[in-house]
């Protein structure tokens, strides 16, 4: 917990001082590539422990069975990781690792979620390519929140429910997956298959 407040206050946009959480609140483990979002500081606001760790799998993990994976319309990350294949890659890892992973997309207080996309073509695009990830990855829960602050409500409510994390755990979930696609690469004539392009 010191390493995440003293981790938080270093950067400038936690400037203003952070009260230390209660030694009893509940515990999340956040990837250290997070702390550049604004949820660990909306997080602390909602008086919650945070261990900062770097994660191989998930980007925030709620308990020892629930772990998420965060995307943002807005910086079009999850457009971004449709397009690459790569949000197969992290919920594949996450329905291995966890008992329930879970999706969080944040879509900034717009009235339609996936209004960001700048064309229709790019939008239909969107909605397509996480239509097919929900039918592919049925374990998955997908949550919506409007805000950092929405985000940060909803990790403390599901985080009371359940058991601490531990921390060496989630560092240690590693994405198996990712041997085999490195092999099938290298393969000469070889493509390692694009679940968005309806390769399995």
């Amino acid at each position: 917990d010191a390493l995440a407040l003293q981790e938080l206050q270093s950067l400038p946009k936690f400037a203003s001082t952070l009260t230390p959480p209660a030694s009893d609140a509940p515990l999340i483990v956040v990837d250290a590539r997070e702390l550049r979002s604004e949820v660990p500081r909306a997080l602390y606001d909602k008086g919650l422990r945070l261990a900062v760790a770097t994660l191989t799998v998930a980007d925030f993990v709620l308990s020892s069975s629930l772990a998420v994976e965060r995307k943002s319309v807005d910086t079009n990350d999850l457009s971004g990781s449709l397009e690459s294949g790569r949000l197969w890659k992290q919920l594949r890892a996450l329905g291995a690792a966890y008992a329930t992973p879970a999706l969080l997309i944040e879509f900034r207080d717009r009235c339609r979620p996936l209004d960001a996309p700048t064309t229709y073509l790019s939008l239909k695009h969107t909605q397509d390519g996480l239509v097919k990830a929900v039918l592919e990855f049925p374990r998955t829960r997908v949550f919506w929140t409007p805000t950092a602050a929405a985000t940060a409500g909803l990790f403390a409510a599901l985080a009371a429910e359940g058991d601490a994390p531990d921390i060496e755990t989630a560092q240690n979930h590693r994405d198996d997956g990712d041997a085999m696609f490195r092999f099938l690469g290298k393969v000469p004539g070889l493509e390692p298959p694009r679940p968005d392009l309806g390769g399995r």
